[in-house]
């Protein structure tokens, strides 16, 4: 008599996990966390479903894609060294983001972008402007945005 040992592959890993009923807790658990982040790269069709698991669990994709960088250990890019992040006078900016690479000041938004010549800073907006209310429609999963400007 034979006894093999065999590790499941991690399709079939994905698979269970979408079959089952997991909590938020299991969701961001750092096995579950890796093997989303495999189905991203590897299973687009599962990797959807899964998202479509995460956001009924209350966790939007940009929070998943926040915990893969973690689980990952990765650094920020090093271009998001160009810029100091949001300085608004007046504004208290504390636990608001900007995407990597963008600077948002009392002139306006601006971003770093590589042209042949080498890092070019470009003006996006001439006034600084404020993303304060995002409303999500559940039945089609389209989004709105309200946003606040200074006007001058």
């Amino acid at each position: 008599m034979y006894i093999a040992f065999s590790f499941h592959r991690k399709e079939e890993l994905i698979r269970r996990l979408l079959e089952s009923n997991i909590t938020v807790e299991d969701a961001l658990s750092e096995e579950n966390l890796r093997l989303a982040s495999y189905a991203k790269e590897e299973c687009p069709v599962q990797y959807i479903q899964l998202k479509l698991k995460y956001k009924k669990l209350g966790i939007s994709n940009r929070d998943l894609e926040d915990c893969f960088q973690s689980a990952a250990g990765q650094k920020m890019p090093a271009h998001a060294d160009f810029f100091g992040g949001l300085q608004l006078k007046g504004i208290d900016t504390a636990g608001l983001k900007l995407p990597d690479g963008y600077e948002m000041t009392m002139s306006g938004l601006s971003h770093m972008s590589m042209t042949k010549k080498g890092p070019q800073i470009i003006f996006d907006s001439a006034t600084p402007f404020l993303i304060t209310k995002k409303i999500e429609d559940i039945t089609d999963g389209s989004e709105k945005l309200e946003l606040s400007f200074l006007r001058k």
